[in-house]
C-alpha cells in the first residue's frame, strides 16, 4: 500500500496552516507526523481522510486520487482516523465495545434481527470469533 500526500495546502482565512506538504507512506515502514499545538497535524489527518478539502494538492491511494471520495468511502478502501477523545461504551463489555465497530453488519437492519435469520446468528457468532482473536492478539502485547 502506498499513501501520497502532493504539495497539498490549506489556509483558513488568513492563516495559512499547510503549505505545499508533500510525503509518502509505504506498507510495512512506521512513520510518525509531530509537530506542536496548531502546527497542522489535524488538518491534514482531516484532508486525508475526507472530512476537509484542500485548498490545492492531491491525496493518492495506490497512485490514484482519492480527493474526490467521500470519507465513509476513504474508509472503506483503508483510510481511516480516530478522534482523541475515544471512549468506550461504559455499559458493554471490552468484547462488545470491539464488535461495536465492525462495518455494515447485517444486524443493524433491524428488519433482519425481527426476522430472526439464522444468517444474522451466524454473523454474530463469527465477528465474535474475529472480536476475540482481536483482543486476544492485544492483549499479547
Amino acid at each position: 500500500m502506498s499513501l501520497k500526500v502532493e504539495h497539498i495546502a490549506k489556509a483558513f482565512g488568513e492563516r495559512e496552516i499547510l503549505k505545499d506538504l508533500s510525503f509518502e507512506l509505504k506498507k510495512g515502514k512506521a512513520t510518525v507526523l509531530m509537530g506542536t499545538n496548531g502546527s497542522g497535524k489535524t488538518t491534514l489527518y482531516n484532508i486525508i481522510t475526507g472530512f476537509l478539502k484542500a485548498d490545492s494538492g492531491k491525496v493518492l491511494l495506490h497512485n490514484k486520487s482519492i480527493d474526490k471520495l467521500p470519507s465513509h468511502l476513504r474508509n472503506a478502501k483503508g483510510i481511516s482516523r480516530t478522534f482523541q477523545d475515544m471512549r468506550l461504551v461504559g455499559e458493554l463489555s471490552v468484547l462488545e465495545n470491539v464488535l461495536l465497530a465492525f462495518q455494515n453488519q447485517s444486524g443493524e437492519k433491524w428488519w433482519k434481527v425481527l426476522l430472526h435469520l439464522e444468517s444474522v446468528t451466524n454473523e454474530q457468532e463469527e465477528n465474535k470469533k474475529k472480536a476475540k482473536l482481536i483482543l486476544k492478539d492485544c492483549c499479547r502485547k
